[in-house]
């Protein structure tokens, strides 16, 4: 494919020495030409060094502390804007990219200017062949996301273009005008839903989100959070659920609040039964997650 278009790929990572040097490779065997940054949010355990000593011409924006995804894909995003990119890739660290998907991305975003954001079909890592990600849409009665195809063996049902709620924190192309139109990430959210209310506020913009199902990558879940029973998920998770609906208009619908304590409750049920972590520290952070949506967001408007 005869490209003209600038693509910066931004890669933010936190102490993801176990998986960045994969990340990396692949986005370097790319059909297309794009240039890498690196944003890295004071991680202390060997990412730098892996990169470093493996990788040239790296671009890397150290940070003397974590700010939290959206404010770390901020800073990289405005540093490709600042050079002139056209479009840019955002890929997690525990990711890794097909040859082609980011040339299957931008074909996309080429043929249809309407388009915000690409999300490619993205698959588990240790199980190359299931779907993690066909798409996505949002469930206003609960406040939650969903991944159409999750957990199903790929046999090509879900391989049509399609038009979708969400686009992927995980790994998607965005197109530099629609960002500098619509604006960056709400950096309040630190961690999860900050790729959900971006995707809203696009939509609300009148620019469309589409999953293209020729693009593809593979996800190692979770691989720096440590899943969904620690600690640090079930707060994000509770806080920034409620701040998303807080902000759309939703937080006092009675189907949310009746379908977020139900959830809460289920979230402790399991973290009981299956988590084999501490589970007063994770049980304690959802509750943690309520007061503090109440005292840093809704109390302080």
């Amino acid at each position: 494919m005869k490209i003209k278009q600038k693509i910066y790929t931004v890669v933010l990572t936190w102490n993801n020495e176990k998986t960045i040097y994969n990340c990396i490779k692949s986005i370097r065997e790319s059909s297309i030409p794009n240039e890498i940054v690196i944003v890295d949010n004071n991680s202390i355990d060997n990412t730098l060094k892996i990169l470093k000593s493996n990788f040239h011409q790296l671009t890397i924006i150290g940070i003397g502390s974590n700010l939290g995804c959206a404010a770390g894909n901020n800073i990289g995003i405005n540093f490709a804007i600042e050079n002139k990119a056209n479009y840019i890739f955002l890929l997690n660290p525990d990711a890794i990219v097909s040859k082609t998907c980011i040339e299957k991305l931008l074909l996309r975003m080429e043929q249809n200017k309407q388009l915000a954001i690409t999300s490619p079909k993205i698959y588990y890592f240790n199980e190359p062949n299931r779907i993690w990600f066909a798409g996505s849409m949002i469930d206003w009665k609960k406040g939650t996301t969903y991944h159409i195809g999750q957990n199903e063996l790929d046999i090509g049902q879900h391989n049509q273009i399609k038009k979708i709620d969400r686009a992927c924190g995980c790994a998607m192309l965005v197109r530099s005008t629609c960002i500098l139109d619509t604006g960056l990430m709400d950096t309040r959210y630190f961690l999860y839903f900050e790729e959900t209310d971006w995707s809203v506020k696009f939509t609300k913009n009148n620019y469309d989100i589409e999953y293209v199902p020729d693009a593809v990558c593979w996800h190692d879940i979770s691989s720096s959070t440590g899943g969904e029973y620690s600690p640090i998920y079930q707060y994000y998770m509770t806080r920034n659920r409620l701040l998303f609906m807080y902000k759309n208009g939703y937080l006092f619908s009675f189907k949310f609040l009746f379908n977020i304590v139900i959830q809460s409750v289920l979230s402790i049920f399991r973290i009981l039964v299956y988590s084999k972590k501490p589970k007063l520290k994770s049980i304690f952070a959802i509750f943690r997650g309520y007061h503090d949506f109440y005292t840093d967001f809704y109390k302080s408007n």
